[in-house]
Formats: C-alpha cells, sequence, structure tokens
C-alpha cells in the first residue's frame, strides 16, 4: 500500500493522506490549504526510491497593478479613451488592476504619481503635472502618451527634456496604416511572428505629425505607411516615454477595436519591468528571470535556496541559473519577497532501462556500437528467412512425393484395369459352335 501526505509547511497542522494501491492511479483534488506565502509540499511515501517522492508548490499570489489615467475622459463613454483602458486591463486570478482616472486639471499629488505603476496621459500638462511626472520618469517609470491633439508636443518635449517637438495635425485624406515595424523590440518582438504580425486592417483616420530632428535619442518604433511617426519612444533616465501621435478612440483610428490593442499594452508593461515574473514553477536546472521592475530600482537583491544559503545578486543581473537542488527559492527584494517552487524533471522519475543509443548521448560507450548491433540483428533477420525457406522447400518436396506415388498407383490400377480377359476350354468350346 502506497500513499501521499499532503504536508503544509505550518507544522502546526495535520498532513491528509491519500491511500493508493500499488499498480493504480487516482486523480484527486488537492486539498485547500490556509493563507500562507511559504508554499506548499506534497509527499509521496511507501515506494522504494524517495529522491522523488516530494513535488513543490509554490503560492499563487496576485500581483496589484497600479495604473493612473490622466485625462478628461468619462470611463463610460465609448467614444473616449478611457472606455477602453478600463476594459483592457481586466483582473485575474493572478492580476488585480487598480486603475485612478484623474482629470489633467486636477492637482497631481507625489505619493499618487509614486504609487502608479504604469501611466497613461491623454491631455495636455500643467508644469507642475509635467514635473512630478518627469521625475517619476527619471527614476524609472513607464509612461504611455497618446496624443489627442498638437498642442500635446509642449508636454512630451518638457517629459523628454527636449527644447523643442514641432508638431501640427497631419492631412490624411483616407486612412493611414502602419508601415515600418521594428519587431526586433521588445515592446513589438510578440508580434515578430508571422501570423501576429499583421497591422494592415488597423487604418487611422487623424494623427499628429511630429518632427524629431531636433530629437536625437528618438527611437522610433512604428511608422506609418507614409514614413511619419506613430510609435515613438524617448528614453529619459531610467524610465521610458512612449509616444503614439494618434488615439485609439474611434474617432482617430480602429487600433482600440483590433485584437492587437490588448496585446500591444501588457507588452508596454512587460517590458517596462510592471508585469512580475508570473512562471512560479520551475525545473532544477531552469533559468529564473529577475522582474525588470527590480532591476530597475537599482537594489540588489538576494535569492534564498531551499538549504537556508544566500546568494546576492547584481543590480543589473537578469536571471539566476543556481537552481541546482529541488524546492522552494524565495527572491528577497525590497519591493517585496516573491516564492518560486524548483522541481525535478520528469525524466528524472522515469525508472525504465533506457535504449543504448539513448546511454550513449550522454558519453558512455559500449564495446559494441549501435551500427555492429544493426548488422548483427540484420545477420539473425537474414538466417530465419533462409531457414523459414527451406522449411518450405521440404513441405513442397513430400507434396511432390505424394502426388508421384498417387500417379503411379493410378497407372498401375489403369493398367490392371484394361488387360485381356483369360477364357476356359468350355468357354472356347461354347463360343465355336455354330
Amino acid at each position: 500500500m502506497s500513499w501521499a501526505d499532503f504536508k503544509p509547511q505550518n507544522s502546526s497542522e495535520k498532513p491528509v493522506s491519500i491511500y493508493v494501491t500499488p499498480g493504480e492511479s487516482i486523480v484527486t483534488e488537492l486539498p485547500a490549504g490556509p493563507n500562507e506565502v511559504i508554499g506548499r509540499k506534497l509527499v509521496l511515501s511507501g515506494d522504494g526510491q524517495d529522491y522523488d517522492n516530494a513535488l513543490y508548490l509554490a503560492p499563487s499570489l496576485a500581483q496589484q497593478i497600479n495604473i493612473l489615467y490622466i485625462g478628461s475622459d468619462n470611463p463610460e463613454n465609448p467614444k473616449q479613451m478611457l472606455y477602453y483602458i478600463d476594459h483592457a486591463f481586466q483582473n485575474t486570478d493572478s492580476l488585480k488592476f487598480n486603475i485612478k482616472f484623474q482629470s489633467s486639471e486636477s492637482a497631481l499629488s507625489e505619493q499618487e504619481i509614486k504609487n502608479a505603476q504604469f501611466i497613461i496621459v491623454t491631455d495636455t500638462l500643467k508644469p507642475e503635472q509635467t514635473r512630478i511626472i518627469r521625475d517619476k520618469l527619471e527614476s524609472g517609470g513607464a509612461i504611455l502618451f497618446a496624443m489627442k491633439n498638437a498642442e500635446s508636443a509642449t508636454a512630451i518635449s518638457s517629459l523628454a527634456s527636449l527644447d523643442k517637438l514641432d508638431s501640427e495635425e497631419a492631412n490624411v485624406k483616407d486612412y493611414r496604416m502602419f508601415g515600418a515595424i521594428e519587431f526586433e523590440h521588445p515592446i513589438l518582438k510578440p508580434f515578430s511572428d508571422p501570423k501576429f504580425g499583421n497591422f494592415s486592417k488597423i487604418h487611422f483616420w487623424k494623427y499628429r505629425k511630429i518632427n524629431l530632428d531636433n530629437s536625437a535619442k528618438a527611437h522610433v518604433l512604428i511608422r506609418f505607411d507614409n514614413e511619419d511617426p506613430a510609435l515613438v519612444e524617448f528614453p529619459t533616465g531610467k524610465g521610458s516615454l512612449l509616444v503614439l501621435t494618434s488615439g485609439w478612440e474611434p474617432s482617430d483610428s480602429q487600433l482600440a477595436l483590433s485584437s492587437k490593442f490588448v496585446p500591444l499594452l501588457y507588452s508596454i508593461l512587460e517590458n517596462n519591468g510592471v508585469l512580475g515574473n508570473s512562471q512560479l514553477q520551475y525545473f532544477v536546472g531552469d533559468t529564473i528571470q529577475i522582474p525588470g521592475s527590480i532591476i530597475a530600482s537599482g537594489e540588489k537583491p538576494q535569492i534564498r535556496k531551499p538549504d537556508g544559503s544566500v546568494i546576492n545578486l547584481r543590480t543589473d543581473q537578469e536571471a539566476f541559473e543556481q537552481t541546482d537542488q529541488p524546492g522552494f527559492y524565495t527572491l528577497l527584494s525590497p519591493k517585496g519577497n516573491q516564492t518560486f517552487a524548483v522541481n525535478l524533471p520528469l525524466s528524472e522519475c522515469m525508472t525504465a532501462p533506457l535504449p543504448i543509443e539513448d546511454i550513449e548521448k550522454f558519453g558512455l560507450a559500449f564495446t559494441e556500437t549501435p551500427s555492429s548491433t544493426a548488422e548483427k540483428t540484420e545477420k539473425i533477420k537474414a538466417r530465419q528467412t533462409f531457414v523459414e525457406m527451406e522449411s518450405q522447400q521440404k513441405n513442397w518436396r513430400w507434396l511432390f512425393i505424394a502426388i508421384c506415388v498417387l500417379l503411379l498407383a493410378e497407372i498401375l490400377l489403369g493398367g490392371w484395369l484394361s488387360r485381356p480377359a483369360v477364357l476356359t476350354q468350355g468357354e472356347k468350346n461354347d463360343r465355336e459352335k455354330p
């Protein structure tokens, strides 16, 4: 009899046992545990090998993302941009969005800006608002600025620390489409697959034409089909200012109604380190990615391994590769701790004999090479084929002899039946009488 013991990390709780008969399997729901943040452990007992009997489950914690929208839109109006932002960021089990709407006419507090992990600006800004947001940018903030009119260039130039940014309303005859797209940029790389990179169905009725001749640091990520900038990145300090020269409301474009809008927003969040590492389960030897928000903070994070040892990471280290032990790994940082579970690969739990070819891939050589083994196998098959043919020939031989005996018997019988009759003397006299 084997059993699985669900052992919570909290020693004050009793383990839950699930009994399984050897050779059989069952599917059961994992018992609900307490609201703990250090992970859970499933232990299998009763078999001969205990090296792979522990399964570590990382806690599924919801990440809260604070988004600040600065504009004069109404979230209930489908003709305005805020309506689509409110519908794009939907809460899930792992992501909780806190969207705060702030009018550009209202005063912004430094605490509101500090708490915001992602800022969306769709209106002109006051000088005091510009100063606070620029400080956020330089410290590593992520800001998306959608130009509602040409006057927005003044706020953009202040945020990006430019001397001047000329802008005017573009003259669009029918519509414009995206032309050149830099798919190598991290924000647009998810669309590099041809199955997802078709933007030709998104039409733009209006946009603002900006002059980047005096903006050496400006990086154009997307251009319209007439070469005018559509999406521009302005590196500012540790942060990134993304400027979309058109809006996504229906009067400006079809962007918000396309299938590319939500993935593009999430890609911006991920590229700027707003979205944490959503992967919590790993295998031994895997690489754990360090969240971009921790890297951007400039703090030195630490990793606590299952044996209790603590490894100091560099401030610019993007990944942790020393996952050489199964168990719980905890990322320690001023922005909060995060626990990951590392388990043995599934292949390590397979104890069936490996084929010789698979063993030799690990560098182990045998006296007989696969080629000689294959040659012997072919010889054995040829010999078996010859034996079968010889056996079939013997059967035909006996059948031929039987047929010959039958023909000989038939010939003798026919000769005996066709011989002339021998008459007695009395029969002869009777035949001679008239």
